[in-house]
């Protein structure tokens, strides 16, 4: 019988391929995917790989690699899945438990890179309110409004007015990585009136460092404005990135939001609590209603930190809102909890 012969430490990429707990299909239930992902970011910044793509199907993972820059390969693999999921002994208690064994055989080829699915995880940066609908685009307000964009989430609408006289538009793009690895990828920036008798289309491409673009107009008579950032197209891969709007010159701008404004909306979890993953809708009122029947509260607890309590069956959360992506575990603001469909 042949010998199984781990390489290790020998300067390739390592193809990766692991099981669920009996193949069982348990990456189709909605936020496991979510978790696999912060799990797999944890341990690739904490033991410093390069995640090449991965691809997750409903019962196995493909994991493409480098190799850790601290401790080893087999390490750093134990690690997401002890992290992760339970341990290989343990029967899942529920249907969203997962197991997957801790033995896993590496499949080493020298140059070999092949295309796999990735995923884009965003840092979630401190921003002003953002809108995900074009028909209440948010305030746009003095000074840099920052904010984040991405195609899984979809596009930022602003509004402000200007005129007459000149109007100046500045906004820049950064590129956010894919697991380590610096993707060139490419914003586009509408601006327009109201009724968008005219639009002006700029596209703004970053790799690595940011870059921005410049639009200037002299506008007769008070205008209504409306600007639109739209994020990549990624497909099936997330893509996206930081950017930051400035806005001066013969401008007016509306009140911002207040805090309450700015949580009310649609979300999608992304963390599976108390079993309930289906819509979940923030009321003015402070009522939390999913699409499953459940229902909860949530309260404003810190309104200069954008940090609200969540409650709903046995669960209690402490959030912070970003706007136009949602709500975040305020500790690791990568890990989005409740993500802002509408």
């Amino acid at each position: 019988m042949a010998k199984l012969v781990r390489y290790q430490q020998c300067g390739s990429f390592h193809f990766l391929t692991f099981s669920c707990y009996r193949r069982q299909a348990l990456l189709t239930r909605a936020g496991v995917c979510g978790i696999f992902e912060r799990e797999l970011e944890a341990v690739r910044a904490r033991y410093g790989f390069v995640v090449a793509g991965y691809v997750l199907m409903p019962e196995h993972v493909h994991l493409l690699v480098g190799e850790p820059c601290r401790s080893s390969l087999s390490v750093a693999l134990h690690a997401i899945c002890a992290l992760s999921f339970p341990k290989q002994s343990e029967v899942p208690t529920h249907p969203g438990a997962i197991a997957m064994p801790l033995t896993t055989t590496s499949l080493v080829r020298r140059g070999f890179l092949p295309l796999a699915l990735g995923a884009l995880l965003l840092a979630a940066s401190a921003a002003h309110a953002q809108s995900l609908d074009s028909s209440h685009p948010a305030p746009l307000q003095p000074g840099p409004n920052s904010g984040t964009v991405d195609n899984f989430v979809g596009n930022n609408y602003f509004a402000f007015s200007g005129g007459p006289g000149q109007v100046t538009v500045v906004v820049s793009y950064n590129s956010m990585s894919l697991l380590g690895n610096a993707q060139r990828s490419t914003l586009t920036v509408q601006l327009s009136d109201e009724k968008r008798s005219w639009v002006e289309t700029r596209t703004i491409s970053s790799l690595k460092q940011s870059s921005s673009t410049t639009m200037v107009g002299n506008l007769k008579a008070p205008t209504r404005m409306i600007l639109s950032i739209l994020p990549p197209n990624g497909g099936l891969v997330r893509a996206g990135g930081d950017y930051t709007v400035v806005a001066t010159g013969a401008v007016k701008f509306d009140p911002p939001l207040s805090p309450i404004e700015q949580i009310v909306g649609t979300y999608t979890p992304m963390s599976v609590h108390d079993n309930e993953d289906t819509a979940a809708k923030f009321e003015p009122n402070g009522r939390l209603e999913f699409a499953s029947g459940t229902t909860g509260q949530w309260k404003l607890f810190d309104a200069e930190s954008r940090l609200y309590t969540v409650t709903f069956a046995q669960t209690r959360l402490s959030l912070k809102l970003i706007p136009g992506r949602g709500l975040v575990d305020p500790r690791d603001q990568s890990i989005i909890v409740f993500q802002r469909t509408h």
